[in-house]
């Protein structure tokens, strides 16, 4: 919901996503937490094929919550 808020139109071209995962309690594999970004497309991107390259961390907390960065200048 926010994300459809803030992009006005879904990004184009080569993108990299960066995304902090904050979990309370047991954590899941980290590439499951990272299939959830795909909501975003047609909202931040077109489409994920878009995604050249990704980071992504796990980090434990009691205030669960998802940050992304997106950049459109990949290395």
């Amino acid at each position: 919901m926010f994300a459809k808020q803030y992009f006005k139109q879904p990004l184009e071209g080569d993108l990299c996503v960066s995304a902090v995962f904050y979990i309370k309690g047991r954590r899941g594999d980290i590439d499951n937490y990272f299939k959830a970004l795909d909501g975003l497309n047609g909202i931040a991107w077109k489409d994920d094929h878009q995604i050249v390259e990704i980071h992504a961390k796990i980090v434990k907390d009691s205030n669960e919550r998802t940050e992304i960065a997106i950049d459109n200048t990949p290395m």
